[in-house]
């Protein structure tokens, strides 16, 4: 049995920790059927400290930056570890 399908956003209902979507099928024959699915969301790597993706990146570009520029920075000891593998991958680039 051969399937068009085709995912109607129009319809979809958007949840705070998981999303559901309307996927219709319609067979050859004319008939359609509508399934209702849900899409977890997926596990953000590294910390976050409740910061969407452009204000972690401005974060960290900023510290990785003083570092660079005064040689120390004062911050806190999580942030400092999430920085820390850049800041490695730098000096490595440098002294190469």
């Amino acid at each position: 049995m051969n399937f068009e399908t085709r995912n109607n956003f129009q319809n979809s209902k958007t949840f705070k920790y998981s999303e559901f979507r309307k996927l219709e099928f319609v067979s050859h024959f004319g008939f359609r059927t509508s399934v209702f699915f849900k899409i977890m969301r997926k596990k953000v790597f590294g910390r976050q400290f409740k910061r969407d993706k452009g204000e972690r990146k401005a974060l960290f570009s900023g510290l990785i930056s003083q570092l660079i520029v005064k040689g120390r920075i004062e911050t806190t000891e999580a942030k400092a570890k999430s920085v820390k593998g850049q800041i490695e991958k730098l000096v490595t680039a440098a002294k190469n």
